[in-house]
């Protein structure tokens, strides 16, 4: 015989485990992801420069005040030395500081990076400073940059052969980064000079550039240049 008080009883049992069961699966804490926090430099304008040192020999005395030398690279220089570069050529002591001179010569025109070549200074010799068989420490100016865009070299990020940078909303708090194609020129340990794809000014993520990504929101920990 049918009870309804029965079948009342039977639908509680049956659907209390499904209510608990519920209740469990709401109350579950959501997976939120760590925020990202970020170093910044900014991008901005400085003269770069790059010296080649290698040694140089007095050749010969042109004039009372200067003086001919034989410059030797000390490396392979990936800038030509081409004439009408600066020079300059290191003191002996007691002497000091530096005799300012031009590259005057690069045997048959030729580009450095092709081999050795005979590079010819000539140089301001007061007083006749410089002397024949000694051996000075001289430096020609291969690269001037008086006006570049640089940005830190941590700031770049290299995929295949392209380079990237992540560009910040702000320097500082909460910001949006976004991923930005960039051409590289000059570059030292430090810096590299930007010559597409940014403006002097801009600020851009400096570490844990791996964890991120176009368009996302990260913790900008202050900025530097």
């Amino acid at each position: 015989m049918f009870n309804p008080s029965s079948s009342r009883l039977l639908a509680v049992f049956l659907l209390a485990p499904l209510s608990v069961l519920g209740q469990e699966t709401s109350s579950r804490p959501a997976v939120v992801a760590e925020p990202v926090f970020v170093t910044a430099g900014q991008a901005h304008v400085r003269s770069l420069e790059k010296w080649l040192p290698g040694p140089a020999v007095l050749d010969s005395v042109q004039k009372p005040k200067t003086a001919r030398l034989i410059f030797q690279p000390e490396e392979a220089a990936t800038e030509p030395i081409q004439k009408g570069q600066a020079a300059r050529v290191k003191l002996e002591p007691p002497r000091q500081g530096y005799l300012a001179g031009v590259v005057d010569r690069v045997t048959d025109g030729a580009d450095s990076r092709t081999g050795p070549v005979r590079v010819e200074l000539l140089v301001e010799n007061p007083g006749n400073a410089l002397v024949k068989g000694t051996t000075y420490s001289a430096e020609v100016q291969v690269l001037k940059r008086p006006n570049a865009l640089v940005i830190a070299r941590a700031a770049i990020l290299s995929e295949g052969n392209q380079t990237f940078v992540f560009r910040l909303s702000r320097p500082s708090g909460k910001a949006r980064v976004e991923k930005v194609a960039v051409h590289l020129g000059y570059a030292t340990e430090e810096w590299a000079e930007v010559s597409t794809g940014l403006w002097p000014g801009e600020w851009l993520a400096t570490s844990n550039l791996n964890l991120l990504e176009d368009g996302a929101t990260v913790f900008v920990q202050g900025g530097s240049r």
